[in-house]
């Protein structure tokens, strides 16, 4: 009889303990450091959004040139030929 309340007790302690360990991985808050972390960690290489714009020739030779959308300006002086 003392072995198995002492059996009993041992299970109920080894069942209660495994279930915080559980639902500490995955608890909001944990997940929550996890993402401001992650985000506070992200720097931008660049501002500006550089864009390639395409045309065809009256000859159709194919040109790019590209565009900064940020800036709304050309990067290039002239098109480049696509060879």
């Amino acid at each position: 009889m003392k072995r198995k309340l002492l059996l009993w007790t041992f299970l109920l302690i080894l069942g209660s303990s495994c279930v915080p360990i559980y639902a500490s991985d995955n608890s909001p808050s944990n997940q929550q450091v996890i993402a401001e972390f992650t985000q506070n960690n992200i720097t931008p290489y660049s501002s500006d959004i550089i864009q390639y714009k395409f045309r065809r020739t009256s000859s159709g030779q194919l040109q790019y040139r590209r565009w900064n959308d940020t800036q709304k300006k050309w990067v290039d002086p002239y098109w480049i030929n696509v060879s």
